[in-house]
């Protein structure tokens, strides 16, 4: 990555310009294939858009912008500027999976986390399946080996397996 006040270039390294992002442009490369470009909408806000490893843009930027965003699987969670309805979508910008009435969600490898409405998290299966009907304050780093530590009220902290099971 090269920057200068004209905006940022993507830049061989014989110094060969190999893609120019516009002005006010930029990249955020994630893990698991996903590379995002960051930009400003007409009406001035941060948005997120899709593109390839070759810097082709595959999606205009409709995606809420989100400086969190981290891809820990082949899907990432995204929230659709023109709706506010959140998506799961793999590097190619494919919409693979929809779970309704959620407010966040981190796809593990094996499972995903999702932040319902009412500010609990749960357990789901890959297919939007819901696995854990319990909701815990937080899930922490994640479902490993299928099997996470969770807080619940009273700030217990337990272990449960990926159905939620203590």
């Amino acid at each position: 990555d090269f920057s200068t006040d004209e905006g940022m270039e993507i830049i061989d390294p014989f110094g060969n310009t190999i893609y120019k992002f516009a002005d006010d442009e930029y990249e955020m490369n994630l893990d698991n294939g996903f590379k995002f470009y960051i930009a400003k909408n007409q009406k001035g806000d941060t948005v997120m858009g899709l593109m390839d490893e070759n810097y082709n843009k595959i999606t205009e930027p409709i995606y809420v912008y989100d400086p969190q965003l981290w891809a820990y699987s082949d899907l990432v969670y995204v929230v659709k500027v023109e709706d506010s309805k959140g998506v799961f979508i793999n590097c190619k910008g494919e919409e693979k999976l929809k779970i309704d009435g959620i407010k966040y969600a981190i796809v593990c490898e094996s499972v995903i986390i999702v932040t319902k409405e009412d500010g609990y998290q749960y357990i789901y299966d890959r297919n939007g399946n819901q696995l854990s009907f319990r909701g815990y304050e937080f899930i922490q780093d994640g479902i490993q080996n299928d099997y996470a530590v969770v807080n619940t009220e009273g700030d217990k902290n337990i272990l449960v397996d990926c159905k939620g099971n203590i």
